[in-house]
């Protein structure tokens, strides 16, 4: 019999013995910057290696930490270089050893994903010889197609050492986006370029295209379906968004800065007062001729080709074929004005994105061709190489480095000669205690630190013989109770508990509808087996119901506008000086701003995920099942925007039903619960009972076989108990 080991991961703080605790986290943290520091060296010395002829692609191709501990740094000798480093700190030798893991594995990723880059520059450069279109898909950054993906990924499914890879749609086209970036800021076309624009602006009938593509381009969305707006309609059009967009900020502008408390009576009186002045821009507009638009089209062109050839801070490739789109901005009144230069920011905008088209002649084709194959030749001095920023310490080795005494939750670690740190273990849950009575394995840890807060992440080897000495829960063994979770986005989970006794009469046992408001504001009972209100809406001051939706559209808001504002920062600052803005404060405040929120998201997605693991697991638990099974979702693609809507699109995220997988499959195989991933195909189109093709419509499941029923009627459910129906039947 074979024995399995599974390797979990308990993350716990760790506090310095010492009284003065603050000068102990200042002294660790110095050690820890050194120890970056001679990471950061290590890599300059592996890329100088491959550079010379030192090390070639081979050397890379080991994993294991003693090819990465004895090979490489004694290849290299790297217990040589660090004399010639600058730090004051001087590390122990053993140290050393473990600052070479972190710049090894980088740079193989680094050799990776430069591989990937040549292939897919080799790839574009074949494709866009046989059809010139590809290369306006290249420049665009649009989407590419199925075809080309699949054609690309089957390129892919090898790296440069030979190894098998299976890489996502989303990679590649994050790959390919790199090598467009790339090529923007790196390509020598502008001669080619500038003659072109000249050849367009000496053409007037080409001119009239240009601006006609553009104002034909402007789309509205109406009962569900996207429409051209006509030429007649466009400023009655973007007269309301802007009226719009002043009423918005107005009330911004109240909330936040003048500090209404009675918005409502702020609003009142600004309709009273906004009602005559749109009054009067709708009689101006009204007023118009009809060549007015193409004249102020004309004169946005003029003032885009002169800012393309003014900005010399921005290449002209740059500005062609990646250009940069500034907000409209609006007062807090609508005034003629304030509309007109609204107006010609979006007609400026929309010319942008339509001035690509007539760039792609012969001549820059061609020049497109050249300029990839050098690229690819030159991939290497280009990309930048690998850098370290996380105070990261991976301990490789025990002697003399670092000692564990878990019976008294101890840790001594050393960074220098003569040096001991005395560390305390924070595991008040006794967690890793209750694991190693249980026969788990600690194994070496990794040490991280973020301001003040360092923590350990111990991983543990766990054997299937550990399940032995857990407390299983009691269960009928002639019972066979197993459970299908189906995994979505408007339901976190929903569950359904099947009672497999006699597998030709399956009964349902229960049903679960799990949503985030279940996940935040409820609790399971383990006792009753339904959920209750948490204690907290006992109080009047914390009754109210969580709005995880309406909290995430607000960080997506505030995010977009904070990105909004630090390229538009970094724009205007690349026309006054060379110096790069990422060194003035003001940028330095919108980009930590924006990673703050970013980091927020990722903080409720993971809360989400530990309630969601919690809850499923509980659940088998009380109903005693044997058996919890899950979609395999390893092929699940994103759906587009319009089927799923705006929200869903934009939130959807795969790597959220894999952590909840993984979570869920690590705490069921703590508990002795057999975990199952089966084939996702139809589960929610295929009828439970029946097993007959259905048709599904939004939530909404039919079953056609109404034979099968003896009313006579067809058979309607909810599409996601459906599913979970079918996963547990299978």
């Amino acid at each position: 019999m074979t024995t399995l080991t599974k390797t979990i991961t308990r993350t716990v703080s760790l506090i310095p013995c010492a009284s003065d605790k603050n000068d102990s986290y200042q002294v660790i943290k110095e050690r820890m910057v050194a120890f970056r520091n001679l990471e950061n060296t290590y890599i300059d010395v592996l890329l100088t290696s491959l550079k010379n002829g030192q090390l070639d692609l081979s050397d890379f191709s080991g994993e294991s930490k003693a090819h990465v501990k004895r090979y490489m740094y004694n290849k290299l000798k790297l217990n040589e270089i660090y004399s010639t480093h600058p730090a004051k700190i001087t590390l122990k030798e053993r140290m050393l050893r473990c600052a070479i893991q972190y710049p090894y594995f980088a740079v193989r990723e680094w050799l990776v994903r430069t591989h990937y880059l040549s292939v897919i520059i080799k790839e574009f450069i074949e494709l866009i010889s046989s059809s010139p279109s590809h290369a306006l898909r290249f420049l665009h950054g649009g989407i590419m197609s199925n075809s080309v993906m699949k054609r690309l990924s089957g390129i892919l499914g090898k790296n440069c050492f030979g190894e098998t890879s299976i890489l996502s749609y989303f990679y590649i086209t994050n790959l390919i986006g790199q090598v467009r970036n790339l090529f923007i800021s790196s390509t020598r076309l502008e001669p080619i370029l500038n003659a072109r624009l000249t050849s367009v602006m000496e053409n007037p009938m080409l001119v009239e295209e240009i601006i006609e593509n553009a104002l034909n381009s402007f789309t509205q969305k109406k009962k569900g379906k996207v429409e051209k707006i006509p030429n007649s309609e466009l400023l009655e059009y973007f007269f309301k968004r802007y009226v719009t967009q002043v009423k918005r900020q107005s009330t911004w502008h109240a909330k936040h800065v003048l500090k209404q408390i009675d918005i409502a009576k702020f609003k009142q009186e600004r309709e009273l007062t906004y009602t005559s002045l749109i009054n009067i821009l709708q009689e101006y507009l009204e007023g118009l001729p009809v060549e007015f638009i193409h004249e102020l089209a004309g004169n946005a062109l003029l003032e885009v080709i002169e800012d393309y050839r003014m900005n010399s801070f921005i290449s002209f490739t740059r500005h062609v074929f990646k250009p940069v789109l500034r907000a409209p901005r609006v007062e807090m009144s609508p005034t003629q004005e304030g509309f007109l230069n609204y107006f010609m920011q979006v007609v400026k905008n929309q010319l942008k994105t339509r001035l690509k088209d007539v760039f792609l002649t012969t001549p820059i084709i061609n020049g497109l061709i050249v300029e990839l194959k050098r690229l690819e030749t030159s991939l290497q001095s280009i990309i930048s190489p690998p850098r370290i920023h996380q105070l990261s310490l991976p301990i490789n080795q025990e002697e003399g480095v670092y000692v564990l005494d878990l019976d008294h939750l101890h840790i001594n670690l050393s960074f220098i000669a003569r040096e001991i740190i005395e560390l305390y273990v924070k595991d008040e849950k006794g967690r890793i205690k209750k694991l190693t009575e249980r026969g788990a394995v600690p194994c070496l840890p990794v040490l991280t630190m973020k301001g003040r807060k360092l923590l350990l992440h111990l991983p543990i080897e766990l054997n299937s013989s550990d399940l032995s000495k857990q407390p299983q829960p009691s269960m009928d063994s002639k019972k066979r109770i197993e459970v299908g979770v189906d995994l979505g986005l408007k339901h976190p989970a929903v569950l359904s508990v099947m009672d497999r006794t006699n597998p030709n009469l399956p009964v349902e046992l229960a049903r679960y509808f799990i949503g985030v408001r279940t996940l935040l504001d409820m609790k399971f009972n383990a006792q009753s087996g339904k959920f209750e209100l948490q204690a907290r809406f006992s109080n009047v001051h914390s009754s109210h119901m969580s709005n995880q939706k309406q909290k995430m559209r607000n960080i997506r808001r505030e995010a977009r506008n904070i990105q909004r504002k630090v390229h538009e920062y970094e724009n205007k600052f690349s026309e006054r000086s060379h110096t790069s803005p990422k060194r003035k404060y003001k940028h330095y405040r919108l980009t930590h701003t924006l990673s703050g929120l970013w980091q927020r998201v990722n903080d409720m997605n993971r809360e989400i995920i530990r309630q969601l693991q919690h809850v499923i697991v509980e659940i088998a638990t009380f109903h005693q099942a044997s058996v919890l099974k899950f979609e395999n979702l390893k092929w699940s693609q994103h759906s587009k925007k319009t089927k799923a809507g705006s929200w869903l699109t934009f939130w959807q995220a795969h790597w959220f039903f894999s952590q909840v997988q993984e979570a869920v499959e690590l705490q069921a195989h703590l508990r002795g619960i057999e975990f199952r991933r089966l084939r996702a195909a139809y589960t929610s189109q295929d009828c439970w009972e029946c097993g007959t093709r259905g048709t599904r419509v939004g939530r909404s499941f039919m079953c056609s076989n109404i034979k099968h029923y003896a009313s006579g009627k067809a058979l309607h459910v909810h599409s996601d108990l459906n599913a979970a129906r079918v996963i547990a039947l299978s």
